[in-house]
């Protein structure tokens, strides 16, 4: 049994209750799509959820890479002279002023890791041996970035973490039969970086510290795991664990190693956690609803568990579109107020990027006090 069948025994009114008195109304952004694109997505936030990054898609043209603000809406830097035809983001750093994600050299498909700041794309290169560099992810100041380097088939791959002074460093795998590892995120102060490893039959969800290496979590099943993002000191690592052929995958999170399952909404199967909050307290994602298996965005909370996260948002009072569908939450602020994604309208496959912000911090609780309750039961 996991923490979650405790927590839903609140009911999500009583905690949106809890969390509304006497804030303000929180807001709903879709971010638009460049002109002459079909579909956009917010990969990253900044600490403060003022800036939020991501990237248009039009397969023809390119992907040009975007940042967001309320106040001056979306500039698509992707598009300005000089600029690369793709510039896919996957980070940004706490200030909003550093982003990080992988752009193409010019006239072929060979894929590299990049850092814009300044008005500049910079090349990062990759680990010697390997075709490509991809970026997922980058440091609170901006000076670490990781991702994984493939070979030219992308068939094997290696996580690495880039800073100016070292270059790209290749991470290793957690077994020595394993051929693929990949970073997924990095706490903000840098030091804790998370992803997977597998070699085709067992996959690890790992951290990686300078003092202990890469080490692996285990998951539901005692192997399959993957490990997607991490709180700001890496105290709490989030993803996704393989249950059985019957149940798919459940949300997770290990807090200093425990595994916790977080389980999906009551409408849906399969879960995802893909982001966390500061303190643990948020944890944002997505799931399979069970009558369509399609994919809504999820929000899981100390105190009221998983819900979707268009339930969430509106009985918090926040206004959305009718018809508007959040399909994936890839990130959250520090304080857990804001949280990007993409999303759309019924019935309309031009999916764009969002930001929503809640009215206040949905729970004082955080993960650490519940954890205490989930070793005492049957994960």
């Amino acid at each position: 049994m996991s923490i979650v069948s405790n927590a839903r025994a609140v009911s999500l009114a009583a905690v949106i209750a809890f969390s509304a008195v006497g804030a303000a109304r929180g807001q709903f952004f879709p971010t638009g799509v460049a002109p002459g694109y079909g579909a956009s997505i917010v990969t990253g936030l900044s600490a403060d959820g003022r800036v939020a990054t991501g990237w248009s898609d039009q397969r023809r043209f390119g992907n040009p890479g975007f940042t967001w603000t309320a106040i001056g809406g979306r500039a698509d830097f992707g598009l300005n002279a000089g600029m690369p035809a793709v510039t896919f983001t996957a980070g940004v750093s706490s200030d909003g002023g550093t982003i990080a994600g992988t752009t193409r050299l010019p006239s072929s498909i060979t894929n590299r890791a990049y850092i814009y700041s300044g008005g500049i794309v910079r090349n990062l290169g990759t680990i010697e041996g390997y075709a490509f560099s991809e970026a997922s992810g980058i440091s609170g100041d901006g000076t670490v970035v990781v991702g994984d380097a493939r070979d030219a088939n992308f068939f094997g791959s290696e996580a690495f973490r880039w800073t100016d002074s070292g270059g790209m460093q290749g991470l290793g795998f957690t077994r020595p039969s394993h051929f693929y590892s990949t970073s997924m995120g990095i706490s903000r102060d840098g030091r804790s970086i998370v992803g997977y490893s597998y070699d085709g039959t067992t996959t690890d969800a790992f951290v990686w510290t300078q003092d202990h290496g890469m080490q692996g979590l285990r998951g539901i099943d005692g192997l399959n795991a993957h490990a997607y993002g991490v709180n700001a000191t890496g105290t709490v690592v989030v993803g996704e664990s393989y249950v059985d052929s019957h149940g798919g995958n459940r949300a997770v999170a290990w807090v200093n190693g425990s595994l916790v399952n977080l389980g999906p909404p009551p409408e849906a199967g399969p879960s995802f956690a893909r982001a966390v909050s500061d303190d643990g307290s948020v944890i944002v994602g997505n799931c399979v609803l069970l009558s369509n298996d399609q994919n809504r965005a999820m929000i899981w909370t100390a105190a009221g568990g998983s819900v979707l996260l268009s339930d969430y948002v509106t009985g918090l009072g926040v206004s959305v579109p009718a018809g508007w569908q959040f399909f994936y939450a890839t990130s959250v602020s520090a304080d857990g107020r804001t949280i990007g994604g993409f999303g759309g309208f019924d019935g309309d496959l031009h999916h764009q990027g969002f930001v929503v912000t809640i009215p206040s911090p949905p729970s004082v609780l955080v993960l650490y006090g519940a954890i205490l309750t989930a070793r005492r039961r049957r994960v």
